[in-house]
């Protein structure tokens, strides 16, 4: 679904920047919005972003173990960028709802998941902290954010537009 929200929802300024490198695969994405508390209903979304105003940054959170993005495919191995679904928190804590960021998991250079991202190849492997090898490269896998702050871009959707920047 990656590649599909990306050239659906994403303004025309994000397809200009990104989309010929995701086209191409230089970068390889999934798409984070399924939650271990709430499936598929994006209104009950637990995961948080957070606009930081000073920085023009996005602080993405996952809150509770309710939060986690579960059933996420190509991000065992491959996937090394996302569109999550987080609800977007301004400034004084307006939660203005689900919106999509654009995240980057793993690093470029080695592949190694970035600090603050946690990726398990299972819910028993996040409930237990066990580590398993991943089989697959589109095993499907439980996430969490730990208060992760880069320079994630709000994928300006067509239908709600941004209030932030």
């Amino acid at each position: 679904a990656f590649e599909p929200v990306v050239f659906s929802q994403g303004s025309p300024e994000f397809v200009d920047k990104f989309g010929q490198l995701i086209a191409r695969r230089g970068i390889i994405g999934c798409y984070l919005q399924t939650e271990l508390g709430h499936g598929t209903n994006v209104a009950q979304l637990e995961t948080t972003a957070t606009y930081l105003v000073n920085t023009g940054e996005f602080e993405i959170h996952s809150p509770t173990p309710t939060s986690t993005k579960w059933w996420i495919g190509a991000l065992g191995k491959t996937a090394t960028h996302g569109v999550v679904q987080a609800r977007l928190i301004l400034p004084g804590g307006e939660d203005v709802g689900p919106h999509l960021f654009f995240v980057q998991l793993r690093s470029l250079d080695d592949h190694s998941v970035l600090p603050g991202i946690q990726i398990e190849p299972s819910l028993l492997g996040l409930l237990n902290n066990l580590r398993r090898t991943v089989q697959s490269d589109s095993a499907n896998t439980a996430t969490l954010f730990h208060n992760i702050v880069d320079q994630s871009e709000v994928i300006v959707d067509r239908v709600w537009g941004c209030c932030c920047g």
